[in-house]
C-alpha cells in the first residue's frame, strides 16, 4: 500500500539529480549588484638591486627584506581618492625574502563595486631594509605598470599613494562584467628603484541559486527512501 508514495518520492529524487541544467542556475542580482571578490599579490623580486651598494662595498652582500600593509579604498567613479578615504581592507604582508610573494584576497562589503557606482583604489606602503647592517629602512611605494623610477621624486613621497584600479562596465546588466586586472612595480626610495611587483584582479560573479543544493538533498533523500523500501519489500514465493 505504501509502494505510490514512495514512488512519488523516489521520481522526485530523480528528477532533482537528472535535472541537467542544476548547477548552472544562479540569481541575477536586482539593479543589479554582483558579489566582488579581490586578489591580490605582493612579491620581492629574486633578484632586487643592491641597496645602496656603496655603503657596502664588500662581499656578502646584504639581502633585503620587505615589510608592509597593502590597503584598499573606495571613491565614486570617475572620483579621486583626496581626501584620503578610510580604507576598506588592510593586509599586511609581514617579511618578505627575495623571491617571496604574499597573496591575499577579500569581499568588499559595500555594494557600490559590484553595482558600477563606486571605482577601487590600492595602495602599498613599507619599507624595505638590510638585517644586521645600517641600512635602511627605505620607503617602499606601489606604482603602475613601467613606471620610470628616475621620475619619481628621490625623497620619496610624504602622503599615501593611492593607484586608481578602476570600477566594473555594466552596459550589459544581465551578464557579469569583465574582471578588472591590474599590475605594477614596487620602487624603494631614497635612490628610486624597483624592488618588487604587485598584482591584482577583481572578479564579479553570479550568486549559485539557494534552491539548487535543497532540490539536490530532496533528490538523495528520495534515492535512500526508495532503495531502504526495496529491501523491506516482500518477495513472492
Amino acid at each position: 500500500m505504501r509502494t505510490k508514495p514512495l514512488t512519488f518520492v523516489a521520481l522526485a529524487g530523480w528528477l532533482a539529480i537528472a535535472r541537467p541544467a542544476a548547477a548552472d542556475i544562479v540569481t541575477i542580482p536586482p539593479d543589479p549588484i554582483w558579489p566582488v571578490l579581490v586578489n591580490f599579490t605582493i612579491s620581492l623580486t629574486p633578484n632586487p638591486p643592491p641597496i645602496f651598494p656603496q655603503l657596502n662595498p664588500q662581499p656578502p652582500p646584504i639581502i633585503p627584506q620587505l615589510t608592509g600593509q597593502a590597503q584598499f579604498f573606495l571613491a565614486p567613479v570617475n572620483t579621486p581618492f583626496q581626501p584620503t578615504p578610510p580604507p576598506i581592507d588592510v593586509a599586511d604582508i609581514g617579511t618578505l625574502l627575495p623571491g617571496g610573494s604574499f597573496h591575499g584576497q577579500f569581499s568588499p562589503t559595500d555594494p557600490c563595486l559590484g553595482a558600477g557606482t563606486c571605482q577601487l583604489g590600492f595602495s602599498f606602503s613599507g619599507l624595505t631594509a638590510g638585517p644586521g647592517s645600517n641600512l635602511g629602512p627605505f620607503q617602499t611605494l606601489a606604482f603602475p605598470a613601467g613606471v620610470n623610477p628616475a621620475q619619481l621624486p628621490p625623497g620619496g613621497f610624504d602622503r599615501l599613494v593611492i593607484l586608481t584600479i578602476g570600477s566594473f562596465d555594466l552596459s550589459h546588466p544581465l551578464i557579469p562584467p569583465d574582471p578588472i586586472r591590474a599590475n605594477g612595480e614596487l620602487v624603494v626610495f631614497d635612490d628610486p628603484e624597483v624592488i618588487g611587483t604587485w598584482q591584482l584582479s577583481v572578479i564579479a560573479s553570479p550568486v549559485p541559486e539557494p534552491g539548487t543544493e535543497l532540490l539536490l538533498a530532496i533528490g538523495l533523500i528520495g534515492l535512500v527512501v526508495t532503495a531502504r523500501a526495496q529491501k523491506l519489500k516482500p518477495h513472492d514465493g
